[in-house]
């Protein structure tokens, strides 16, 4: 991966029966990375610590773009 573009936060919750992750997404931000499938993959990350609102999730965008290879289907939308 290059540069890293973040756009999104989020927590990692639980409940009685099981763990869930609930995420905050810049749309502006994601809009600018959209495949012309209409997809856009991401990367969530758990952070080593929380930052002060308590976010132990960031989400980053993938940029990772296979070699052409037309006897293999490609990874991604």
């Amino acid at each position: 991966m290059s540069e890293k573009v973040y756009v999104g936060n989020g927590k990692i919750r639980s409940s009685q029966y099981w763990e869930f992750y609930t995420l905050w997404l810049k749309v502006s931000e994601l809009e600018k990375y959209v495949w012309d499938s209409g997809y856009v993959s991401l990367v969530v990350n758990k952070r080593k610590e929380a930052d002060n609102y308590g976010n132990d999730l960031s989400v980053i965008i993938n940029d990772y773009k296979p070699k052409a290879d037309n006897n293999k289907s490609t990874w991604g939308g």
